[in-house]
């Protein structure tokens, strides 16, 4: 599964996901442990590709589908993941299935994650995680505040307006005590500037300081879906669907 905005920088990556399926017949799909860092991208960009995703959110829910660049160092080549709970938001940038298992999943109610989660409760839960820097996801122009009304409208449309998704951002009590900590250290500031610090001891780039800015953005634009969902369902459940693809 690729999205237009996912770009393949090592020719080699086909080679290497070929040989993984060659030899795993009992894993479902296989994706990438990081997103490429691209030096001449914008700061944006890649602050989204250091932290593993393009929502900080989910970063602390622990729930992107890349880990951060602070793991970088991680000497093994691939992991091996069976997943029941938690399930990160495997979608379209860059995931790779195994075509027979993928056509199991609701197709008819479609959207990347959802698929992942269908073919979990069906017991197909074997993940391969490759430790390649292969594939640039070029997320945003740069500018934040239109990525973040970007953002409201793809939470918004696809995600609060629709009741048939299978994929949870918040649906267990440890869900809620992350998206509480989250909360707590962006009000705070402190917490978020420290992680920009560790994150820029590791990965000497600026761009890990886009993490305060970004958190408070993210913070009051799904603040702001909150109070809007609150009014027209009178529940947050509906937002409680919401990811990052």
């Amino acid at each position: 599964m690729f999205c237009a905005d996912n770009y393949i920088v090592d020719k080699k990556f086909f080679a290497q996901v070929k040989g993984f399926f060659d030899v795993n017949k009992m894993m479902v799909g296989l994706y990438t442990r990081h997103y490429a860092l691209v030096k001449h991208d914008n700061s944006l960009n890649r602050y989204f590709s250091l932290i593993g995703g393009n929502d900080p959110v989910s970063f602390y829910l622990g729930k992107n589908d890349r880990l951060s660049y602070q793991y970088l160092d991680r000497p093994l080549f691939f992991d091996y993941l069976i997943f029941q709970n938690n399930v990160p938001s495997l979608g379209d940038n860059g995931c790779f299935y195994w075509r027979d298992k993928i056509l199991k999943a609701d197709l008819d109610h479609y959207y990347p994650m959802d698929c992942a989660v269908d073919l979990i409760n069906k017991g197909h839960n074997r993940f391969i995680r490759l430790n390649f820097l292969a594939i640039w996801h070029r997320t945003t122009d740069g500018n934040l505040l239109t990525f973040l009304k970007r953002r409201y409208r793809y939470a918004r449309d696809l995600y609060c307006d629709r009741d048939d998704r299978r994929w949870k951002m918040v649906s267990t009590t440890q869900d809620y005590w992350r998206l509480a900590y989250f909360i707590g250290c962006t009000l705070t500031i402190i917490p978020l500037l420290l992680f920009s610090i560790q994150g820029f001891s590791k990965v000497k780039d600026w761009a890990w300081f886009w993490h305060p800015i970004a958190c408070w953005g993210f913070l009051l634009t799904y603040g702001y879906l909150a109070c809007r969902n609150l009014l027209k369902y009178r529940s947050l459940s509906q937002l409680f669907s919401v990811q990052r693809a």
